[in-house]
């Protein structure tokens, strides 16, 4: 049996051959193919579909959903982007490695600062985005942009990244989270 990946997690199909899920539109493919019904392999699918393997942060998917979610339900939402910038450059000088340790530490960093005032997502390469119930987002954005520009220590060198922080107050667009991202383009 070879492993494909060290990362992601293994289905066991009805043919018994391993599957490693590298992303998780092959979670949405087998899920189809397989058909089981076992409650192990369906949370896995779940969460391959629901989740960025490189970060364990929930995708834009799941982010959406919670963003119509709390409009929908009349809470008072923003919307913040954070594009952290460097850590393709990392990967390019430091090798891949290097690239996702600052990956995480920034995942790691932005799980801790949110924690219980909102709610991130890994969108794709160096940008997050959050949904947050703050009355003041402004103030969690700079908390972010704090801590994220905060040196990250590896092996012998220290990376310094730089984080752009765009806000979109819940009041924009018509309620929806495709208006929010609309308005965040702007």
């Amino acid at each position: 049996m070879t492993e494909h990946s060290l990362e992601a997690p293994a289905v066991v199909g009805r043919a018994g051959a391993l599957f490693a899920l590298p992303k998780d539109e092959w979670g949405r493919i087998l899920w189809k193919e397989i058909g089981c019904t076992c409650p192990i392999v369906e949370q896995t699918l779940h969460y391959l579909m629901h989740h960025d393997l490189q970060t364990g942060l929930p995708n834009l998917d799941l982010l959406m959903e919670k963003t119509n979610r709390a409009l929908n339900q009349g809470e008072p939402c923003a919307l913040l982007f954070l594009k952290v910038n460097g850590i393709v450059e990392i990967g390019e000088y430091q090798g891949v490695a290097a690239a996702l340790h600052a990956l995480r530490t920034c995942s790691d960093r932005i799980r801790q600062v949110i924690k219980g005032r909102g709610f991130a997502a890994h969108i794709h390469g160096e940008l997050f985005a959050i949904v947050c119930d703050e009355p003041e987002p402004l103030l969690l954005a700079e908390q972010l942009w704090t801590t994220l520009g905060s040196p990250i220590p590896w092996q012998q060198d220290v990376f310094q990244l730089s984080v752009a922080v765009g806000v979109v107050p819940g009041r924009y667009g018509n309620g929806t989270a495709e208006s929010l991202r609309y308005w965040s383009s702007m």
